[in-house]
């Protein structure tokens, strides 16, 4: 009996262990698929230049537009834009928990919905957003406020 109760105790302990793992685990890309600056990511499999911080105010769709628009960032100032739907999934790490991204790459990404330049094909009341809890898509009015990560 006394056997029984310990073994049931280290499993316990086990499962805590893992939970506790899971729950703090964040998730780093390939060694080498980033090159990162204090300003800019760039994804060396895409080509595609990250804007790494984001700021830290909400804007409707169009509001998002125009901020990515006057960024300038890592020696550019100009051709920043509100990523596809496409594009801003290539950087979603599902992996990952809360938020769905690397951590090491987009450092106090936060676990909140953004914006991407991708209309609704269903509807001309919505574009398309990507939640970084988990990594999903789904849909908001474009007047919905939301974070912004650009892109060039």
């Amino acid at each position: 009996m006394r056997a029984r109760a310990e073994r049931a105790c280290y499993m316990m302990t086990v499962v805590m262990l893992v939970a506790s793992c899971l729950q703090h685990a964040h998730a780093s890309a390939p060694p080498g698929r980033y090159a990162i600056t204090n300003t800019v990511v760039k994804d060396n499999r895409t080509g595609l230049l990250w804007q790494r911080a984001v700021d830290a105010d909400s804007y409707t769709q169009a509001d998002g537009v125009t901020y990515c628009s006057s960024l300038n960032l890592g020696g550019f100032a100009s051709g920043w834009r509100l990523p596809t739907r496409a594009e801003l999934l290539s950087i979603v790490d599902v992996t990952a928990v809360e938020p769905a991204i690397d951590a090491s790459a987009f450092p106090n990404t936060p676990s909140d919905i953004f914006w991407t330049s991708s209309p609704d094909a269903r509807s001309s009341l919505s574009a398309w957003v990507v939640y970084f809890t988990a990594g999903s898509t789904g849909t908001s009015p474009p007047t919905d406020p939301h974070r912004v990560r650009c892109l060039r």
